[in-house]
């Protein structure tokens, strides 16, 4: 019996571990982050010959540019 609790706590720990050590991943660096979503935007055809701009600053993302339409503007937002 004390043999079974021992390995649920054991197991349990285990599974605390992994949890830390996959919560606890790094965010991605402003440059990249900026990266990725520019390289989003150029891909998405809706958008293509829209001059978009983004820069990221501390993991907080900002788009500039002009669209012609509600539409095309929640399409930048999604990224």
């Amino acid at each position: 019996m004390k043999a079974r609790v021992s390995l649920y706590v054991r197991a349990l720990l285990l599974l605390l571990a992994l949890g830390v050590a996959v919560g606890c991943s790094k965010a991605p660096n402003d440059a990249q982050l900026a990266s990725d979503i520019q390289t989003r935007l150029s891909a998405d055809s809706g958008l293509q010959g829209k001059q978009l701009s983004v820069q990221s600053a501390n993991g907080t993302v900002t788009l500039s540019g002009t669209v012609d339409n509600e539409n095309q503007r929640q399409a930048a937002a999604r990224y």
